[in-house]
Order: C-alpha cells, then sequence, then structure tokens
C-alpha cells in the first residue's frame, strides 16, 4: 500500500512515518511540506492513501481536495491538529471527497503511542476500506421475533452516506419541506468527534431540525436524527432510536447495514430509504433487506457519486427501486412520502 504525507512540519511528518511503520508496517511512500509540492509530487505518483493536514499551507485545502479527487483514484485521510478546525472547512472537504478526519495528539513530537488511538482506529479502517484487509459484513441482525410498529408511527426516512456524504446529505435535507409528515434517521461514517459539528452544518441548509443523536430517543415526524456515536444505531419497540455494541467486527461504526435491517424487522414500518456516496459496501445488504420489506429504495448514480462503491453494490445486488443523480434523491423521497401518506389517508377514509 502507498501512503503519502503532506503536513506542515517536519517533525510531525517524521513522527507519523515512524506511527505507520511501528503499527502497520508501512514505509510513507513520499511527503510535501505544502500545496503546491503536494501538487507536483501527486501528479508523478498517485498514493493509495494520502493523509493531509487541514493547516497544509499555500491554498485551501478544501478546493485542493477537490482538484486532487479529480486528478487520480486516492482515499485522503484529513489530519486536524492541536487547535480544531473551522468546522465548515472540515465538511467541505469531506463534500470534496475527503474520505474521514483524523486527530492528532495535542503534542504530537511527545505523544506516547496511545495518544495516536483516534489516528491509528482511522488510518485501520480506511486502510480495510481499500480492500487491503478482508471486509466483514452483516448477514443477519437478531433471532428475536420481529416487533411490529405504532399504528400512527410516522414514515421513515432512512439515508447512508459516507465519502462524499456531508454535501450528498446537505443536498437531500435541502429539498424537504418544513412541514415534512416523516422523521429522517442517518448514519453517516465520520469519527464521533464530528458528528455535532456535522449536525449544525446540516441544520443550516435544512427546514427541519437536525439532531445528533448519542442516546436513545423516541421518532417525530419533521425531525433529522444523525448518528453521533461510535456503536451501531438501531430502531427498537416504542420508535425508538438506541445504540448496540453488538457486532464490534464490523468496519463502520456505525454501520449503515445495521440501522437498515433493523429498520426491515419492523412489522409495519413504512418509508424510504436512501444509500449515497461512499467507499466499500456497506448499507447494500441493508437497503435490500429493506426493498424486500416494502420500502421504496433509492441508490445514488455514479455520474454524482464522489466514490461510487456503496451504491454501485446496491445497484448490482438489485436493492434500489431505482437509481437516481444526487439532485433528484430529495424530490423523489417528498414525493414517495407525500404518497404513503395520501395512502394511508384513503385507507382510513375507507375502514
Amino acid at each position: 500500500m502507498k501512503v503519502a504525507v503532506a503536513h506542515p512540519e517536519a517533525a510531525v511528518r517524521q513522527r507519523l512515518n515512524v506511527i505507520l511503520q511501528d503499527s502497520f508496517g508501512i514505509q510513507c511512500a513520499w511527503e510535501a511540506d505544502d500545496s503546491q509540492g503536494l501538487r507536483l509530487r501527486f501528479q508523478k505518483e498517485t498514493p493509495d492513501i494520502l493523509l493531509l493536514s487541514l493547516d497544509l499551507e499555500g491554498e485551501d485545502v478544501s478546493d485542493l481536495t477537490r482538484d486532487l479527487i479529480r486528478n487520480g483514484p486516492c482515499a485522503i485521510l484529513l489530519l486536524e491538529g492541536s487547535s480544531a478546525s473551522d468546522v465548515s472547512t472540515v465538511f467541505d472537504c469531506l463534500g470534496q471527497g475527503a474520505t474521514d478526519v483524523a486527530r492528532l495528539p495535542v503534542h504530537p513530537l511527545t505523544a506516547r503511542l496511545e495518544d495516536w488511538a483516534n489516528f491509528r482506529a482511522r488510518f485501520a479502517t480506511l486502510k480495510t476500506l481499500q480492500g487491503r484487509d478482508r471486509s466483514v459484513g452483516v448477514t443477519a441482525l437478531s433471532s428475536e421475533t420481529p416487533w411490529s410498529v405504532h399504528m400512527n408511527s410516522p414514515p421513515i426516512v432512512a439515508l447512508g452516506a459516507s465519502t462524499g456524504g456531508p454535501k450528498a446529505l446537505a443536498t437531500i435535507l435541502g429539498a424537504f419541506p418544513e412541514a415534512f409528515p416523516a422523521a429522517v434517521v442517518i448514519v453517516q461514517h465520520l469519527d464521533a468527534h464530528f458528528y455535532q459539528g456535522l449536525s449544525e452544518w446540516l441544520a443550516h441548509g435544512s427546514r427541519l431540525p437536525v439532531v445528533a443523536v448519542d442516546a436513545p430517543v423516541t421518532l417525530e415526524a419533521g425531525i433529522v436524527y444523525l448518528a453521533a456515536r461510535p456503536e451501531h444505531m438501531v430502531m427498537s419497540p416504542g420508535d425508538r432510536l438506541s445504540f448496540t455494541r453488538e457486532w464490534p467486527e464490523l468496519v463502520s461504526r456505525p454501520s449503515i447495514d445495521v440501522l437498515f435491517r433493523s429498520l426491515a424487522e419492523m412489522r409495519g414500518a413504512k418509508g424510504v430509504a436512501a444509500l449515497m456516496t461512499g467507499m466499500g459496501r456497506d448499507g447494500a445488504e441493508g437497503l435490500l433487506a429493506l426493498r424486500r420489506a416494502g420500502f421504496y429504495t433509492i441508490a445514488q448514480d455514479a455520474p454524482s457519486s464522489v466514490v461510487y462503491g456503496m451504491p454501485r453494490v446496491a445497484a448490482e445486488i438489485d436493492a434500489a427501486t431505482t437509481v437516481l443523480p444526487l439532485d433528484r434523491i430529495g424530490a423523489r423521497i417528498v414525493e414517495k412520502v407525500q404518497a404513503l401518506m395520501d395512502l394511508e389517508r384513503d385507507t382510513g377514509t375507507h375502514t
């Protein structure tokens, strides 16, 4: 595996080299200390994974991310330094195609190995998603008897995304009207440290309130719930979102597959699910389970995906009722939710 490091401080680059070698047996392919040097090296030798400092000098890092993604297939792990980066910069980079964000220790030159736990965990996940290690999927959720939803439960819109997801989610949420009769639940692959910031960032462009969920909560129509802890978010009796530490072997925590499958096990659940841009295959099998359970399911198309991984698998296994470009997914969800509400009203009228 070819890994490159772009960071303005030589001592930090050296420390990252040591961590990569000691923890993963990887020798850094090349280094850069500013954006100009990075562009030159990148054109000559595109790495499998680029460690990109948010403090890199020379130009706007989100513009740099966009151009690098366009020029070559590469996973980008953003590095947040000792001072917290501007939230909008982080999510702009993620929207342009950066895969994830890792936090470096406050004092990286003197930090102990355990202080590098966040970086090592995020890198290990990215390394696995690159296909160099065996990826584990969830094939069955539970052996318990499926339970029924309440008669007046709102429709559910379930969204899953990974690389490029923040921008995709913002686009979809922006299409939902203020009086939206469905509850929206989201799993976005991201380090838990950034979920609160993501919920606030998404809320700026949404007519609906966006809540970062890190404790059990009962679903309500017209609210967006974003999984916000490093455990799997699931639906449980009483229309409640809760968390479980089961399936620790899954690469992504929270897992889109686990959420989707928990929804599929609900008797009488109704709604729409969409799987967007992302590396790997998380969510594809869960989307298939939801389609079989009666949900209308959507996969994002290749041209509008930053990384056509998860939705590609969904399309290949026939998990998607339809495949759509990003700019049409939000409107289609609104249309299908309204059709569900009309059907429920008409059914109530005739009984």
